[in-house]
Parts: C-alpha cells; sequence; structure tokens
C-alpha cells in the first residue's frame, strides 16, 4: 500500500471507531478488508512487525498495551453488555490497534481511547506524584456595572435580574437568560470569560446556545435591540443560534472574533440560523470557522485607524465546509487570506464540546496546546522532538497522567513539575 492508501484507511477506522462513516466510506473500508483477509487477526502477533520492517521495542511495547487494553475492554463488556458504550470501547481499541500497525509505517500514532491507572504523574524518576485534574465547569461572569461573579462559587438559582432579564446558573454548567417581556432601555453588556482548565455553556436571551472552551471569552448583549444581533468571541466556542425576525425579515447574527491579545477583529461571522463551530486562539495559525448546518458568511477584516473594517474577501460556506482565515500580516495588519476545506471533519471538530480531545494528523506540539489549555499548565521543550502524527483521541476527563502515558508511547517523553510540562526526545 502506498502511504496514502495507508493515511486514507487509518482515517476511515477513526471515522469508523466514531460511528461516522457514510455508506461511500463504509464500502470503501469492507472492500480493503476484503482485500486484506486476516488482518483484524495477524497484527497482535510480533511477527507483523518483521513483515513490516518495523521490529523496533517502542512500537513491540505500543502492540502489548494495545493487547492488554483490548483484553481488558473486552472482560468489562462481557460484565456490563448492556452498555453501548462499553461496546463501543471494545471496537475502537480493534481499530486503535490497526491504525498503529498500518500508521507505524509512516511515523503515524493512534491514541484512540487509551486508559491507564490514574492518580499520579510523570516525572523525571518515573515516580508519581501528585496528579493534575482535567478542567471543569468554571466561568467568570462580568456584568454590565463592572460588578463580577466567579460561577463556580456560587449556588444555582437567579443571580440577578437587569435590563429586563433574569440571569440564572443552572446545574452542569450552564448560564441561561430569559426575557421578562420588559422593553430594555438601553443596550447593556456581558461578558463570560472562560479560565484555561474551564469550559461553560450559554443560553442567550434570544434563545441561542454556545458552548465555550478553554481560555475563551464572549462579550454579548444582555437583551439584542436593533436590527442585528452582535457578540464578540476570543478562542473557541460552539454556536447553535435561534432564528430571530422583526418588520424587516430575518435578523442576521453576527460573531466578531477578536484577538485576545489587543482586542482588534479579525473576521467577521455572519449568520441567520446554523450551527457552527469557531477556533481562533492566538497561538494557532488560522481562525477556524467549520460549519454543520445552515450557511454563515465570512469576512476578512483589516484595522484601519484603530478600527476595524470589513475586507474585500469573503467566503459564504456550506454545510461540511472549513474556513481558515490565515494569521495577520502584522506589516499591513490584513490578514493574508481564506481558504476553504470541502469535505471538514466536523466530529473531529466539535469532539471537544462532546467530552473528548480529537487529533487528527496532528503534531505534538498542536496536541500540546490543547492539553496546555484544558488542564491549565505550561509547556516547554528539550531537544530534538521527534517528528510524530498523531490520530484519534482521549477523553477530556482523564487526569493528566493518563494522557502523558498515552503520548509516550510514541518515544516522546515528559518530566511535570507543578503545573509545567518539559517535552524532551
Amino acid at each position: 500500500m502506498s502511504e496514502s492508501e495507508i493515511k486514507r484507511i487509518a482515517e476511515l477506522l477513526i471515522k469508523y471507531s466514531r460511528e461516522e462513516l457514510t455508506l461511500a466510506e463504509e464500502k470503501q473500508l469492507q472492500e480493503w478488508k476484503e482485500a486484506n483477509p486476516g488482518s483484524f487477526e495477524k497484527l497482535f502477533s510480533d511477527q507483523v512487525f518483521l513483515e513490516l520492517g518495523e521490529e523496533d521495542d517502542s512500537r513491540k511495547r505500543i502492540a502489548a498495551t494495545i493487547r492488554e487494553r483490548i483484553a481488558q475492554s473486552s472482560q468489562e463488556d462481557t460484565i456490563k453488555s448492556s452498555s453501548r458504550r462499553r461496546i463501543l470501547i471494545a471496537r475502537t481499541w480493534w481499530v486503535a490497534a490497526l491504525v498503529l500497525i498500518i500508521g507505524s509505517v509512516i511515523g503515524v500514532v493512534s491514541i484512540v481511547g487509551h486508559k491507564v491507572n490514574s492518580g499520579s504523574a510523570i516525572n523525571s524518576h518515573g515516580k508519581s506524584q501528585n496528579d493534575i485534574f482535567p478542567g471543569k465547569n468554571k466561568a467568570i461572569l462580568t456584568l454590565a456595572g463592572g460588578s463580577i461573579i466567579v460561577l463556580d462559587s456560587v449556588q444555582n438559582g437567579t443571580l440577578v435580574k437587569e435590563a429586563g432579564i433574569s440571569i440564572e446558573k443552572r446545574s452542569d454548567g450552564k448560564l441561561a437568560y430569559s426575557s421578562s417581556h420588559e422593553k430594555p432601555l438601553a443596550i447593556q453588556f456581558n461578558t463570560l470569560t472562560i479560565p484555561r482548565g474551564g469550559q461553560y455553556f450559554l443560553e442567550l436571551s434570544d434563545g441561542s446556545k454556545i458552548w465555550l472552551n478553554a481560555a475563551s471569552s464572549l462579550r454579548y448583549p444582555v437583551s439584542f435591540i436593533g436590527n442585528e444581533r452582535k457578540v464578540q468571541l476570543t478562542g473557541e466556542a460552539f454556536f447553535e443560534i435561534a432564528k430571530a425576525t422583526d418588520r424587516q425579515g430575518t435578523l442576521p447574527f453576527i460573531v466578531d472574533v477578536l484577538t485576545s491579545t489587543d482586542g482588534k477583529s479579525a473576521a467577521k461571522i455572519t449568520v441567520l440560523g446554523t450551527h457552527f463551530n469557531v477556533n481562533a486562539y492566538d497561538d494557532e495559525t488560522a481562525i477556524r470557522t467549520t460549519l454543520l448546518e445552515g450557511r454563515v458568511k465570512i469576512s476578512m477584516q483589516r484595522i484601519a485607524g484603530g478600527n476595524s473594517s470589513e475586507q474585500g474577501e469573503s467566503v459564504t460556506l456550506s454545510p461540511g465546509q472549513q474556513a481558515l482565515v490565515r494569521e495577520t500580516n502584522p506589516a499591513s495588519n490584513v490578514a493574508q487570506g481564506i481558504k476553504v476545506i470541502n469535505d471538514a471533519d466536523t466530529g473531529e471538530v466539535v469532539s471537544w464540546k462532546n467530552g473528548v480531545t480529537s487529533f487528527v494528523n496532528e503534531d505534538i506540539k498542536s496536541i500540546m496546546r490543547k492539553i496546555s489549555r484544558w488542564y491549565d499548565v505550561d509547556v516547554v521543550y528539550e531537544g530534538n522532538i521527534p517528528e510524530r502524527s498523531f490520530m484519534g483521541g482521549i477523553p477530556r476527563n482523564s487526569n493528566l497522567s493518563e494522557v502523558l502515558k498515552v503520548l509516550e508511547l510514541s518515544n516522546i517523553h515528559f518530566t511535570v513539575e507543578g503545573r509545567r510540562i518539559t517535552v524532551k526526545p
């Protein structure tokens, strides 16, 4: 098989494990399995490494770990056969094993669903120390008058009423705005700030729903007034926008994507009613807008005299497409261009909202940026880190030690001191 064929099969196996295959993809995978009889049966034999020319200790260790995990998953499924989630875990591990074997030829490492004993992190001596727990539902609400409410330290219930709107903290990390049908005299803004190691769900007064990821913020009106609905985002969020109308027709919903460093607008997303994800972290190379349902228009922004104005280039996305607004050129304050990906992996993009940190052909630095935000840790690098492409995912409720032990299967090592991770070859 060629390298491109191996990568394609690996991608199909990952989608199979997440039950996201289309009929055409399912047929393609089935044809591959029929053309390669016995692959699932023989991949646990050490002989497979000889056939692939890959008889190194690290990959033998990977295979041994996977064999152990599959056996454990099978025992769990026997005990809890009624649980569909348990069955899926077992199937995922068969998939992960095969991806690891075929991917080892080209340096692709799959880390789907690995589970190790929790309770200890990795240090330079290989001994356990206090572990770092995953992120949780936490956020800071800044009201129009400047008052601050730390949401994870207050009881559920109504927090405040302002501008004819009741603000309520609900269970499971939810903040909801509901109207009393009193027309507000003037527009007022709140800001929801999610620190590193946090996430939160927000329901706006118009019924729109927003999931905010770690190290993100959203500034929004308490109640929408006028002929548009506009919010300002830094970081990452998933939007489900409710339709709203007035006498002139449908009210557009606009997401102004800001840079967190200077607060200037880098892109504008205009929505009529849709589901989409925006990833706009400053330490990423592009603003990524991925559309799942409906239509959105992406416009680049340029800075002129300290104010943002719309740049000429814009694109309108259809479901399944992703727009990449490349990083701004510091010399001209103009974004370098918009690239559209027609067949985006929407399951991977929104996996964070569904409790999984997913990776598709990502290097270790990309993964560590996600880890830094979710576990509230700093990351530094020492030495020449091996080039590896990772595919798969890890549950977001895993402790940090579990995640690092999985990544160490790829011959990359970690030292944890406090909330600082050092990555080493």
